[in-house]
C-alpha cells in the first residue's frame, strides 16, 4: 500500500463524509421548513 493510495482513500472517505452530511443537513432544513410552514398556516 503505497503513501498516494492512503492519501487518496483517506480524500475520498473525508468527500464522501462531507457529501452525507450535506445532504443530511438539506433535509433536515427542508423538513424543518416545511413544518414551519404549516405551523405559520395554523
Amino acid at each position: 500500500m503505497s503513501l498516494t493510495t492512503l492519501v487518496q482513500l483517506i480524500f475520498t472517505g473525508l468527500v464522501v463524509t462531507w457529501i452525507i452530511r450535506a445532504i443530511f443537513i438539506v433535509v433536515v432544513l427542508s423538513i424543518g421548513l416545511y413544518y414551519y410552514r404549516q405551523h405559520l398556516k395554523n
